[in-house]
């Protein structure tokens, strides 16, 4: 296919190896490139603005590693995008490791506090770990009234189509496994048809007994600095992001 292309003028590269040693160099790169980072993770309660502190900073010229963005998903039961499907694992791995590559060693990379699992996309342990035992904490806080202004904008899609939102809500009511055996020895019952299946609701996300943890720095790194985010407009995220670059915490290291 290749041959073709370039004869028609097209400048058509081959993969030395082909896409299986593409995908071994991706998967050992990320088990080798988190150790090479600082880590500065927000944190605060959902609804508080960490995604779009983020992306804040982003703008701000600031270092950014936001898992949440490139599984297109929040982590949460109700958090899947309306206008994004999720990449699969392969292609999160692949968007993770060009996010990895383009930054410098040099700045600290600030992320979002997150579990390993958002619905089908995993994350590296050896990100998570990193993240868990060397990073600086800071904390977004926004006044309640905001707070409720971005719970409201964030999930308008399921105000909008309650269909939805009680199909997603179904899925706590289903067992982990279609026919796990109960502890008396009986198979649960399978999940009627037309219910949603694990894959519309993963179980990372719904179950306790197969749910990561979350994201968690060291005992060493508590919460050093804090932003109170006024309002939901950008202006207000914008400020925020100035704020907490101004601050020792989110200086290179």
């Amino acid at each position: 296919m290749a041959h073709i292309l370039r004869e028609i003028g097209w400048d058509a590269q081959t993969l030395p190896g082909g896409y299986k040693a593409y995908r071994k160099w991706v998967v050992q790169q990320l088990e080798i490139l988190p150790q090479q980072f600082d880590f500065q993770v927000v944190h605060g309660p959902t609804g508080s603005g960490k995604s779009r502190l983020l992306a804040a900073l982003a703008r701000a010229g600031a270092q950014v590693l936001d898992l949440e963005a490139l599984a297109a998903h929040r982590g949460s039961v109700l958090g899947g995008l309306p206008d994004r499907p999720q990449p699969s694992q392969k292609m999160f791995e692949s968007l993770l490791l060009k996010n990895s590559r383009r930054s410098t060693r040099r700045s600290p990379s600030t992320s979002k506090a997150s579990r390993r699992r958002s619905a089908s996309c995993r994350s590296p342990e050896a990100l998570i770990a990193r993240m868990r035992a060397l990073a600086r904490a800071c904390g977004s806080r926004p006044i309640l009234e905001t707070r409720v202004t971005l719970l409201l904008d964030e999930y308008r899609h399921f105000l909008e189509d309650r269909r939805r939102l009680e199909a997603q809500l179904d899925c706590l009511g289903q067992p982990a496994w279609p026919r796990e055996r109960s502890p008396t020895g009986r198979r649960s019952p399978r999940a009627a048809p037309g219910a949603n299946s694990s894959r519309a609701c993963s179980p990372s996300t719904t179950t306790r007994r197969t749910a990561a943890p979350r994201t968690r720095t060291s005992s060493a790194s508590p919460t050093r600095a804090s932003v109170r985010i006024a309002s939901a407009d950008e202006a207000a995220f914008s400020r925020a992001a100035q704020s907490l670059l101004a601050s020792a915490e989110l200086q290179p290291a």
